[in-house]
């Protein structure tokens, strides 16, 4: 797992770290994840995080099952290789091209208003 020294994150990326592994200690201590748990635990370790962060996650989180929510997780898929990405991007990026090319092949062409803007071309 790679380190971040915190003063690299943002106030909100903190809380919000905090508030997470707060919750999952609170989790395998098999208490409840309410607002005065949170800030308790916050509290006891030295972690100072908005009170109104604390709340909204602690909102966030009620109700839910952690265990569901941990193995929720760990079964996302696999993100796609960089190479099918790109190949994705320029393919969408032909057909636009080509779409932009038919368009122009259907406009049809203002001939025989001889000047009536003032050209004569």
């Amino acid at each position: 797992m790679a380190t971040v020294d915190k003063s690299q994150l943002s106030e909100q990326e903190y809380s919000s770290l905090c508030c997470a592994y707060a919750a999952l200690i609170l989790h395998d201590d098999k208490k409840e994840t309410t607002e005065d748990n949170l800030k308790k635990l916050l509290s006891a370790s030295s972690n100072k995080v908005n009170g109104t962060f604390v709340k909204m996650f602690a909102k966030a989180v009620e109700g839910q099952d952690i265990e569901e929510l941990l193995s929720s997780m760990t079964a996302v898929a696999p993100a796609a290789p960089v190479e099918e990405v790109v190949t994705e991007k320029k393919g969408k990026a032909d057909k636009e091209e080509e779409k932009k090319e038919e368009k122009k092949e259907e406009e049809p062409e203002m001939e025989g208003f001889g000047g009536i803007f003032g050209d004569d071309e």
